[in-house]
């Protein structure tokens, strides 16, 4: 029997309404964090600079000259593989069907937006398939039911809302695609008991995107399959399968290097690598029995359910082995390599998310189950809990509100923007420039700009500077380089750390030769190697001297 009424839709007597279903309501709720944003993304002008990174420009500038047929290359002149290939492809797409400039940017970034509120849904969904059916037999079960699905709800939107956690996603860089691939991925794990085996070819589709989507993803892969390997005592076919498809995956990325580049591995990641020494080898086997740790606390957890946290517990018997291969990427992140950022932790946060999630769902809950059925207060207990997440959650986002709309925090990359601007509208259209942080001046510049770093360079660049000034040098002036440009503190109008880098790559004497040709000036509030705070900055041009080119 089926019957409307102003409160609620019943069904068989039980209430159906929106507010009695907790995954309507945070379905409904990831949504409402993508309507926020996406007026903020269209239409803020700021925007393309306050959420990228500077690394997300060379994204765009490469998917920019494959779609344009340049070939796999930032500056047009060096071919480079340092990128994750799912994400390139990507933004290629809105390269190749006619977008430019910020136009295409903020196409990518609206991509991404969508590509986390689908990984909230599917995140949202996993945490509330159940209800509130421990609350199925209290005489206030309607009102409570209402009441844990509107503090949830409010828990949710602050979390996935909130700047900083935005920023983590939607980015330019490849970490809204991982959210949405780790989700399904854990959606998946949740679905079938943990044994996500049991679905081994969406599995494998899966696992197999997650690593063209973050390389790196190798790591918690590699957990997940010897967990599976463990829960279902042995290696069965199914396992292999899985393995044979990101094998062939494996093979297909390092083919594909070869000819792209003459090289398997992934340039970004050799230039940032750093030697492993024994502290270093001390911290990783830590974090290795750190990974098995987890691991083992998450099969006993499958055996040992929680009455008062049944979900969170649920969860994580199901998933431990995502935060147990992520201390391995963590630490791979802040021991093996000699550049970390934001975005890196972008997995960590996403399953940080859904545990809040599923612990937020299961204090509601509980305070309300562990009072007597027939005591009054009982419906308003989980007000008093659920403020435990949103006080801190609503102070900390409008905290984050002030900090994310805080110009001097991102001018770095608007004063390189404004000199790429400038370069194209000034320098000769032979003009090669070279810099360290290329990406937004590389994008606006109209010009090759060859990335100084090796980042999204070439094995060439990396081979040179590991010869030295004389190979460097001889590098740079078969590229026809003309003129250096980077931001830098500024000294007597000057910039004197970039005068000393020209020595280190054209020679000696080079750096006092240089001529300063543009300046944008601005206030940076952000770190720059060793020095913080607010303090006068800019973006340098110099020509190079014609006898040192």
């Amino acid at each position: 029997m089926r019957h409307t009424t102003v409160a609620s839709t019943y069904r068989d007597g039980v209430p159906t309404g929106f507010l009695d279903d907790p995954r309507r309501a945070l379905r409904t709720t990831s949504v409402a964090v993508a309507a926020v944003w996406l007026p903020v993304l269209v239409l803020w002008g700021p925007l393309p600079h306050t959420i990228t990174f500077d690394d997300a420009w060379y994204y765009f500038g490469i998917a920019r000259n494959v779609a344009e047929g340049r070939g796999s290359s930032f500056d047009g002149l060096n071919a480079t593989n340092g990128y994750h290939p799912l994400w390139l492809l990507v933004c290629t797409v809105f390269s190749a069907v006619g977008l430019d400039d910020l136009a295409a940017v903020r196409a990518i970034l609206v991509a991404q937006l969508a590509l986390w509120a689908a990984a909230l849904w599917v995140l949202a969904d996993t945490a509330s398939r159940t209800g509130w059916t421990r609350l199925a037999d209290r005489p206030d079960a309607t009102t409570t039911r209402r009441r844990c699905t509107v503090l949830v709800s409010i828990v949710w939107f602050l979390v996935a809302a909130n700047p900083y956690v935005l920023k983590l996603f939607v980015n330019g860089m490849e970490s809204g695609l991982v959210a949405l691939l780790g989700a399904l991925v854990l959606a998946l794990a949740v679905r079938t008991d943990g044994n996500p085996l049991e679905r081994p070819v969406p599995l494998a589709v899966l696992l197999c995107l997650s690593f063209l989507a973050r390389t790196d993803a190798v790591l918690w892969i590699g957990v997940l399959i010897a967990w599976l390997a463990v829960r279902n005592r042995g290696i069965d076919r199914r396992l292999v399968g899985v393995v044979a498809a990101l094998a062939v995956t494996g093979s297909a990325y390092l083919v594909s290097n070869l000819i792209i580049v003459g090289h398997p591995m992934q340039i970004s990641g050799e230039v940032k690598r750093v030697p492993l020494d024994g502290p270093k080898a001390v911290v990783l086997a830590l974090c290795v029995l750190a990974t098995v740790g987890i691991a083992v606390a998450g099969f006993r957890a499958a055996r040992t359910p929680s009455a008062q946290f049944p979900r969170t517990k649920a969860w994580f018997a199901r998933t431990a082995w995502y935060p147990a291969g992520l201390v391995l990427l963590t630490a791979y992140d802040l021991v093996l390599t000699s550049e970390v950022y934001l975005w890196h932790f972008a997995p960590q946060m996403l399953w940080i998310a859904a545990t809040l999630l599923h612990a937020a769902s299961d204090m509601a809950e509980s305070a309300v189950v562990e009072r007597p059925l027939d005591d009054p207060s009982a419906a308003w207990r989980p007000v008093a809990v659920s403020s435990v997440f949103i006080i801190p959650l609503l102070l900390g986002g409008l905290y984050q509100v002030r900090s994310f709309t805080d110009r001097e925090q991102v001018s770095a990359q608007i004063g390189d923007r404004a000199a790429g601007e400038w370069i194209d509208a000034n320098l000769p259209a032979d003009a090669v420039v070279g810099s360290f942080d290329a990406g937004a001046l590389g994008y606006f510049a109209g010009r090759p700009v060859i990335n100084l770093d090796g980042l999204v360079n070439s094995y060439e660049w990396n081979e040179a500077r590991d010869q030295g000034t004389e190979a460097t040098a001889a590098f740079l002036r078969d590229a026809g380089i003309t003129h250096l440009a980077n931001h830098g503190d500024v000294v007597d109008g000057d910039d004197p750390e970039m005068r000393d880098l020209a020595d280190g790559l054209l020679g000696r004497g080079v750096g006092e030769r240089l001529t300063l040709v543009h300046t944008d000036d601005y206030v940076f509030a952000g770190t720059a190697g060793s020095v913080s705070g607010a303090r006068p900055y800019a973006t340098f041009v110099f020509a190079i001297a014609p006898e040192d080119r």
